[in-house]
């Protein structure tokens, strides 16, 4: 009986060995779990935006000079003049983007992107001190108003940036697009022996290019979205004349008879402006 339960004693610890040893084998080499690739920033997207503009603009408003032909008399020189304003302001904007992105190996980004984005910047500014110690004679008067207004903006620019796994960091530059509005109102005003003057409004508007400058930063929030912070500067260039109407006429007054001849003056205005952009975007980004 003692030897039968010795060798049932062996084989049940023969059979064990046998059992657990191909299991502690298949654990020893046991391939190694498989390693997550690498987040890519390579794809192109689109996405909407919002945030905040402020801005100057620094208009120069010109009225020209000229001659009056009284008859009996002949030609009577007249002086133009000019008048510098300068305004800041501050609005609300939001629009949309759409670009495209390559990553290298060495996580380095290139791309593009352009935007739009709708925007209500604007102030008025009124003139004083162009005539003293006269009223007027410069065509600009003392209290004389003049209007700007950005509506839209739009870019085109090279994004150049760096990637952290999920995060982006990147500058950007490129050319800029903006439409602008600039108006005058000139006040009523009447001079002793000179025909009173009633007032004009007019304005004029056109498209004006510049560039602009910045840098930005994303968080891929999931396989396909992204949210990210932008910061740009924006200059733009003298888009030429603005047509302002016709300013207070200018009269000389007959020596050799009653009344006297005016004719009126066409104003016009010039400007520069720069814009201070912060922009926050959300992006979907195609597989």
């Amino acid at each position: 009986m003692r030897h039968e339960l010795k060798a049932f004693c062996s084989a049940l610890a023969g059979f064990a060995f046998i059992a657990w040893s191909p299991a502690k084998a298949a654990d020893l080499y046991k391939a190694p779990p498989a390693v997550a690739a690498a987040y890519s920033w390579s794809g192109c997207y689109v996405g909407a935006n919002a945030g905040f503009d402020s801005g100057r603009f620094g208009d120069t408003v010109i009225v020209p000079g000229g001659t009056l032909l009284i008859p009996g008399i002949g030609l009577i020189p007249f002086l133009g003049g000019s008048a510098g304003v300068a305004q800041s302001a501050t609005s609300a904007a939001a629009g949309f983007q759409g670009g495209c992105r390559w990553e290298r190996a060495d996580h380095w980004i290139l791309g593009f992107e352009g935007d739009f984005d709708w925007t209500d910047l604007h102030g008025t500014a009124a003139v004083y001190g162009v005539d003293p110690p006269f009223a007027c004679t410069t065509g600009i008067c003392d209290g004389d108003t003049f209007t700007d207004r950005m509506h839209w903006e739009s870019s085109a620019r090279i994004v150049l940036g760096h990637s952290f796994g999920r995060w982006l960091v990147y500058g950007t530059g490129g050319y800029a697009l903006t439409q602008v509005t600039m108006a005058a109102n000139f006040i009523p005003i009447s001079l002793p022996g000179l025909p009173p003057f009633s007032g004009a409004t007019a304005g004029d508007t056109k498209l004006v290019n510049g560039g602009t400058i910045g840098m930005g930063t994303a968080y891929a929030i999931g396989r396909n979205w992204e949210i990210g912070a932008e910061y740009r500067f924006t200059f733009y260039s003298e888009p030429g004349a603005f047509n302002l109407g016709n300013a207070i006429p200018v009269c000389v007054q007959n020596p050799f008879g009653p009344g006297a001849t005016c004719a009126n003056t066409t104003a016009t205005g010039s400007k520069t402006l720069e814009t201070n952009q912060i922009r926050v975007k959300l992006n979907y980004r195609f597989d």
